[in-house]
């Protein structure tokens, strides 16, 4: 929503608010989750390579930010178009992965 949200800050506020909320909920639930599904004995190491990871995006998406020669709305929507990215390439394969039972 905020990628296209130029001219409109009520658009604006709604996406900042779904990002926030969808950010503030996957941080909690991954680290969780990926702690519940792994081996007991990997769990610490599974969960603190995620952080690690987390961390190391973080400052890759804001030296691009920092790097890139465009100025004015464009900035901004080019970088949140950027992080829009690996999650859509994440929901286009999420079918052919098989369901694990038992």
């Amino acid at each position: 929503m905020q990628t296209f949200a130029v001219g409109s800050q009520g658009l604006m506020y709604a996406g900042r608010l779904a990002g926030g909320l969808g950010l503030g909920v996957s941080s909690f639930l991954v680290p969780l989750y990926l702690a519940k599904i792994s081996h007991r004995q990997y769990d610490g190491f599974i969960v603190g390579l995620h952080e690690i990871l987390n961390q190391i995006s973080g400052v890759t998406g804001f030296r691009v930010n920092q790097w890139k020669h465009v100025s004015g709305n464009k900035q901004w929507m080019i970088s949140l178009g950027m992080q829009m990215a690996p999650g859509a390439l994440l929901f286009l394969d999420t079918p052919r992965k098989p369901e694990i039972s038992g």
